[in-house]
């Protein structure tokens, strides 16, 4: 529903621009860019320092109860991979996922018969149409005994570790 920048950078008129043009909306204001940096690394520091608990920085006293901070990293675009003929997107990893995060897709076949290796064009995005979203890469798979077109054996898996590798 919103755009916010973060960061010094954020207050420059090009990075604004570029910003609105690229989401058609203009940015929030709202927030100071350079506080929510600083809240932000507070926030961290407090789950790395084993004597800070989440409670204290939201500003709860621990008898309180719940309503701590709690920090979840997770994969801001789907992954997934172009299906032939149409060049869909068929999602592999949702949007949102907690990483890490592990998942499987099976049913792909072949396109054609005795085929033994299958090419993958990896993308990230929500367009349905894998070529409007970003390309990450390919992989191949080799050796796969020969079959007809239409017997989904195939599977995909992938994972994104805690640092956003695939």
């Amino acid at each position: 529903d919103k755009v916010l920048l973060i960061g010094g950078s954020t207050r420059m008129p090009q990075v604004e621009a570029l910003v609105e043009d690229y989401f058609g909306m203009e940015p929030s204001k709202k927030i100071s860019p350079d506080h929510a940096v600083a809240l932000g690394a507070a926030i961290q520091a407090g789950f790395l320092d084993e004597d800070v608990t989440a409670a204290s920085l939201s500003g709860a006293d621990e008898d309180d109860g719940p309503g701590g901070v709690v920090l979840i990293d997770v994969l801001p675009q789907s992954i997934g991979i172009k299906v032939q003929p149409d060049d869909q997107f068929d999602r592999i990893v949702e949007r949102d996922s907690q990483l890490p995060v592990t998942e499987r897709k099976e049913g792909y076949s072949v396109m054609h018969e005795d085929q033994t290796s299958v090419a993958l064009e990896i993308y990230q995005g929500e367009s349905e149409y894998a070529p409007d979203n970003e390309k990450l890469g390919d992989a191949v798979l080799d050796d796969i005994p020969p079959r007809q077109p239409g017997q989904g054996q195939l599977a995909v898996e992938f994972t994104v570790n805690s640092d956003g590798t695939l």
